[in-house]
Formats: structure tokens, sequence, C-alpha cells
């Protein structure tokens, strides 16, 4: 009987380090790919700000969705760069975004969803706007690195005082 127990402790505690070892690994490559992804959303905010559509654009799967605000939907790598040289070449944005969470879902896959603020001047009016609003994403690794898979984007109310007006003065 005391044979038997050592072993079933010994057995216990080789499983317990296993799965500690196990979750420890997981652990460090849940945070080398959350790394990953931060430094994927910082250079994609320089290439909105730099406004180089190619780089922006390739920061999209082939086959990715991205929906904005208004509830369009824009579909494929080349008809979403498109749309960001047609915006970049009507008006001059800027961009802030905040990463908010990352959830990995394994090392080639996450959901992120963040805060985004986006300065916006008209180049024929010379009117500006701000436009600030929240994003949702799920992202994916390939052999060339990150890309978005789907992205929702969903803008801000605008922001009212007390009487229920939106005049800022």
């Amino acid at each position: 009987m005391k044979t038997f127990l050592k072993i079933s402790v010994l057995t216990l505690s080789f499983l317990t380090a296993c799965f500690i070892s196990n979750v420890n690994a997981q652990d460090d490559r849940s945070s080398k790919t959350t790394a990953e992804i931060q430094d994927f959303f910082t250079q994609m905010e320089k290439s909105f700000n730099d406004l180089d559509a190619g780089a922006v654009g390739s920061s999209y799967a082939k086959d990715a969705v991205m929906t904005v605000e208004d509830g369009t939907s824009v579909k494929g790598r080349d008809a979403i760069q498109k749309w960001y040289q047609d915006a970049f070449d009507a008006a001059k944005p800027g961009i802030e975004v905040s990463v908010g969470d990352i959830v990995v879902i394994s090392s080639t896959a996450a959901q992120v969803t963040g805060k985004y603020s986006v300065s916006i001047t008209d180049k024929e009016s010379g009117e500006s706007m701000e436009i600030n609003g929240t994003f949702s994403m799920l992202v994916r690794k390939s052999d060339s690195g990150w890309h978005i898979v789907r992205e929702l984007d969903s803008a801000a109310p605008p922001s009212t005082d007390a009487s229920g007006s939106d005049d800022k003065n």
C-alpha cells in the first residue's frame, strides 16, 4: 500500500509539474504574441499618420472586411487600401490608437479592442473635425506577419452639454 501511495504521489507531482510548465509556456507565448500585436498596431498608427495607404492596406489580410462608422463594409485588401488612399487624398487625417484588450486565441489569432481618435482636416475647405470611437478587430498571423481579418469601428456620438445641445459655445 505504501508503494502504491508513493507512486500515486510521484505521479501527481509529475503531472502537476507538467501542467504548471505548460501554463508558464502558454503565458510566455501569450506575452510574446501580445507584444507582437502591440508593435503591429504601433506601426499601423505610424503608417496612417504618414498617410501611407499602401502600408496601411498591407496591414489587412487579402480577404479582410472593414466595417466603418457609418456601417459601410469594405471587402478585400485592395479595396481597403483604395478606401484609405481616397480618404488621404481628400483630407489630412491624424490618428491616435489606444489598444485596450488583446485576447490571444492562439499563437496566430487574437481579438483586439480599443479606442481611437481621428482628427481630419478637409484639404479643399480647411474644415476640421474629430471622430472618437471604438474598434474591435480579429487579427491573424501569417508568414508575413500580423494582419487584420475583420474590423468593426463604432464612432462615439457627439458630446452634448446639459441642455442637450451639441454646440460647444
